[in-house]
């Protein structure tokens, strides 16, 4: 049995969408191979913020986000490609 404190994404054709550390401090980090839009939501489902994404690493900064647990939804183009849940402690 081991936790993880990251998630990772994995499509069909094996390209994949990894975040971490989860939970994180101010920064975190997205691998994406997928994704060129992030945008993260509270809990109730409401945007907060949104960044864009390229591919390889990407490193983040949550800003004045209150600490909690919030939903990443990654997009390509317009369409929803994942949807990941990280911890802001």
């Amino acid at each position: 049995f081991e936790l993880s404190n990251s998630s990772t994404y994995i499509s069909e054709d094996n390209k994949s969408i990894s975040v971490f550390p989860n939970p994180a401090s101010y920064d975190f980090i997205i691998n994406n191979d997928l994704s060129n839009r992030l945008e993260i939501c509270n809990i109730l489902g409401k945007p907060v913020m949104n960044f864009n994404l390229f591919k390889g690493t990407n490193f983040l900064n949550r800003k004045n986000l209150k600490n909690g647990v919030y939903i990443l939804k990654f997009y390509s183009l317009d369409t929803l490609i994942s949807t990941e849940k990280i911890i802001f402690e």
